[in-house]
C-alpha cells in the first residue's frame, strides 16, 4: 500500500504537465527569425521547471515515504515491546505473590477482572473476591510459591506452566492445619486488553490432588502414597515466535478423527514416533505410539468410550499449540468403587502440545479432578453444596471450601471403603481357596490311605483263601 501514494502522485504531476501545453500562435514576418529563438528559451525554462518541481515533489514523496516506514516500524516496536511487557507483568506479579506482597502483585488488573479456577465451587471471581482468596491461601501456606517451567508469549495472553508447592502450617479457610506440604503442576492463563491491562485469569489447579496430598481427603489404599511435584531449578523457558495456523488446523483435525473406533489411524496418522505424553502430577511419562495407544484404550476408552474433545480457544506460539478443551463422555464403568450409571461427564484443561516435522510430538495437560468426581457422585453432588463447619457461611469462600471438603470426604470415604471391602472380599475368598485345598488334600490322603488298607486286606483274603484252597485239596480222599 505504501507504493500507491508515489505512484498516483507521479502520475499526477504527468497529467498536470500535459494540461499545461499551449497551444502556437502566428508570429509577425519581422520577428520571424528571433521569436521562435525566445519561444523555444523560454520552454526550456519551463521544463526545466517542471523537472525540478517533479524532483522536489518526488523527494517529498519520498521522505513521506520514509516517516510512514518509520512509524510503522516504530508501531511494529511498540506493539512488540507491549507483548515483553505482558511476559514481564506476569513475571513481577508472581514474583511479588511468592513474596506474599498480594496487594502490590495485582495492582495491573482491569476494571471488570475475572478470575476462574476451573473445577472450583465459587466459579468466577471479580476483584475483591479474588484477592480475599489469594490472602486467605496465603495465611494458610504462608511459604506457598508458584515457580515456573515454561511461560508462552502469545501476544494478548500470556500463559504459564509452573509448580505449586507450600506446607498448610496455619488455618486455611476455617479448618485446622493439616501441617503437610503440597505439591502439584498447574498453569495460569493471563489475558491482557488493549490497554495493557489484566482482565482475566484463569487457574488450572487440581484441588483434587492438592487436598490429596494434605490428607483433608482419605485416599484409597490401593491409591498408593501421593507423592509431590518438586518445585523445578533454574530459570523458566520464555517461548515466543510467530503462530502457525497449520500446527493449529492440525490439532484440532487430531480431537475430530480422536475417538474410540479410530484409534488407532488417528495415532499413526497424527503422532511422530517418538510421541511423549507427560502426566506430571501422576508421575507419568509414555513414550512412543504403542504404550500411549494401550495407554488411551485401558484408561480412557474402556471407561469412557463415547469420549469427545472441544476445542473452546486456542493459541499458537511457534511449534506450540494450547487449546482451552472441553470434553464429554459417559461414564461405562471401571473405576474400583465407583459404580457406574451412564454418568454424563463434562470436564475443561487446558492442553499443551507440542509439534514437530507436522505431527503430534509432546503433550500435556492441566485440569481438575472435582470436576469429575462431582459428576460421578463422590462429593455428594457437584460439590460445595453442603453447608460449611464451624458456623462458615456456605455463600462466601470459607464455606463452600469447606463444603467441597466435607463432600469430598464422605464420597471418597465411601469409595475408598468400596474398594477396601472389595479387596477384603478377594483375601476372603484367597483364603477359602486355600482352605478348600487344603481340605481336599486332607480328603485326598484318607482316600489313598483307605485305598492302601483295602489292597492290604485284600491281599490278606487272598492269601487266606489260598491257604484254604490248599487245605481242601489236602484233605480231600485220594
Amino acid at each position: 500500500m505504501r507504493l500507491l501514494v508515489p505512484i498516483l502522485l507521479s502520475l499526477g504531476l504527468v497529467i498536470g504537465a500535459c494540461g499545461k501545453k499551449e497551444t502556437p500562435q502566428p508570429e509577425p514576418a519581422k520577428v520571424e527569425n528571433t521569436e521562435p529563438a525566445k519561444t523555444d528559451e523560454a520552454a526550456k525554462t519551463d521544463e526545466a521547471k517542471t523537472d525540478e518541481a517533479a524532483k522536489v515533489d518526488e523527494a517529498k514523496v519520498d521522505e513521506t515515504a520514509k516517516v510512514d516506514e518509520a512509524k510503522v516500524d516504530e508501531t511494529a516496536k511498540v506493539d512488540e515491546a507491549a507483548a515483553a511487557d505482558h511476559v514481564a507483568d506476569v513475571q513481577k506479579a508472581i514474583g511479588l505473590w511468592n513474596e506474599g506482597k498480594i496487594d502490590e502483585a495485582f495492582t495491573n488488573l482491569a476494571d471488570g477482572f475475572v478470575h476462574n479456577s476451573v473445577g472450583d465451587p465459587e466459579g468466577k471471581l471479580d476483584t475483591a473476591k479474588f484477592l480475599e482468596m489469594e490472602k486467605g491461601l496465603l495465611q494458610g501456606f504462608p511459604d506457598r510459591k508458584y515457580t515456573l517451567t515454561r511461560v508462552f508469549d502469545a501476544k494478548d495472553w500470556v500463559i504459564t506452566e509452573g509448580v505449586f508447592t507450600g506446607t498448610n502450617s496455619a488455618a486455611f479457610m476455617g479448618m485446622e492445619p493439616t501441617n503437610k506440604a503440597m505439591g502439584l503442576a498447574g498453569s495460569l492463563a493471563f489475558h491482557y486488553n488493549a490497554e495493557g491491562k489484566c482482565d482475566r485469569i484463569d487457574a488450572f489447579i487440581d484441588t483434587a490432588t492438592m487436598m490429596g496430598q494434605l490428607g483433608l481427603i482419605p485416599m484409597p489404599a490401593a491409591a498408593g502414597e501421593m507423592k509431590l511435584v518438586a518445585a523445578p531449578e533454574g530459570d523458566a523457558q520464555i517461548i515466543r515466535g510467530e503462530a502457525n495456523e497449520e500446527n493449529v488446523k492440525t490439532y484440532q483435525a487430531f480431537l475430530a478423527d480422536f475417538t474410540k473406533d479410530n484409534l488407532d489411524n488417528a495415532v499413526e496418522k497424527y503422532f511422530t514416533d517418538d510421541f511423549t505424553y507427560v502426566d506430571q502430577n501422576m508421575g507419568m511419562k509414555l513414550e512412543g505410539k504403542a504404550a500411549n495407544t494401550e495407554f488411551m484404550k485401558t484408561a480412557m476408552f474402556n471407561m469412557f468410550p463415547d469420549w469427545k474433545g472441544t476445542p473452546e480457544v486456542t493459541v499458537s506460539v511457534a511449534d506450540w499449540v494450547i487449546t482451552w478443551s472441553t470434553s464429554t463422555a459417559t461414564y461405562k464403568g471401571g473405576m474400583p468403587g465407583v459404580e457406574a450409571n451412564d454418568q454424563k461427564i463434562t470436564t475443561h484443561s487446558l492442553d499443551f502440545v507440542q509439534m514437530k516435522d507436522g505431527k503430534i510430538a509432546y503433550y500435556t495437560a492441566y485440569g481438575n479432578g472435582m470436576e469429575m468426581m462431582g459428576q460421578l457422585g463422590l462429593l455428594g453432588g457437584a460439590g460445595g453444596d453442603k453447608p460449611g463447619v464451624g458456623g462458615a457461611d456456605e455463600g462466601t469462600p470459607e464455606g463452600a471450601m469447606e463444603g467441597a471438603v466435607d463432600a469430598a470426604k464422605d464420597g471418597l470415604e465411601e469409595a475408598g471403603k468400596a474398594m477396601d471391602d472389595a479387596q477384603k472380599a478377594l483375601d476372603e475368598a484367597g483364603k477359602a481357596v486355600d482352605d478348600a485345598a487344603k481340605e481336599m488334600g486332607a480328603a485326598g490322603d484318607a482316600v489313598k490311605e483307605g485305598m492302601e488298607g483295602a489292597k492290604a486286606g485284600m491281599d490278606e483274603a487272598g492269601e487266606a483263601m489260598k491257604k484254604a484252597g490248599e487245605d481242601m485239596k489236602a484233605q480231600m480222599p485220594k
